[in-house]
């Protein structure tokens, strides 16, 4: 009888041996997971940081010449205004913009260690980044699927030129702050996090 209870707690005291070796494990695992989970989203939302700044001066850069294109544009909308016809080349030119970091960060599912706040107005910017490009690439393949050398053409193609430099001025503008805004709001919760080239107000 006693062999069998020494036998009974043997095979107790190793059943919770393997118990706790195999929660150790799976804790140490989860732990493990956790861990890269942090880091990935860590250097996701650095390289985020650093897409919206070069965006931003990519924006910011062109904004002087949309002054520059709306000035010349104005001589020629002025021209057909007053019915004199005027030789007319098209003139228009946006910012090449990145999304890849944030493609990255959702394929990856680095997004779903975000704060949610943060990660509300991340969407709104790369929506709002999309429909900004989507207007200036559609609006480019309108203009050169009409025939600028034909006279009825002409006119609305001036005032339609001078309407989309002013409406994507006004956007640019727009987005140049958005973005501005997102570094100044966060950049000082992440600033340990990010590089000296990230600047933080």
């Amino acid at each position: 009888m006693e062999n069998k209870k020494g036998w009974i707690g043997k095979l107790l005291t190793e059943f919770i041996s393997v118990v706790f070796a195999v929660l150790l494990a799976l804790g140490l695992n989860h732990w493990r997971e956790a861990n890269n989970d942090e880091k990935l989203a860590e250097k996701a939302l650095v390289n985020i940081f650093l897409e919206i700044q070069a965006n931003q001066k990519e924006v910011e850069a062109e904004i002087p010449s949309y002054d520059e294109q709306i000035a010349e544009v104005k001589v020629f909308k002025d021209a057909f205004d007053k019915g004199e016809g005027m030789p007319y080349s098209l003139g228009f030119n946006m910012p090449v913009l990145s999304r890849s970091a944030w493609n990255v960060a959702n394929s990856t599912g680095a997004i779903k260690d975000f704060d949610l706040n943060m990660l509300m107005e991340l969407s709104d910017i790369y929506t709002f980044q999309e429909m900004y490009h989507n207007n200036g690439v559609n609006y480019m393949l309108s203009m050169h699927s009409v025939d600028a050398k034909k006279d009825e053409n002409a006119k609305a193609i001036v005032d339609s030129n001078y309407g989309q430099l002013k409406t994507f001025k006004h956007w640019s503008i727009q987005l140049s702050a958005i973005y501005q805004e997102f570094i100044k709001t966060y950049g000082s919760q992440y600033k340990e996090l990010l590089p000296d080239s990230v600047l933080v107000e």
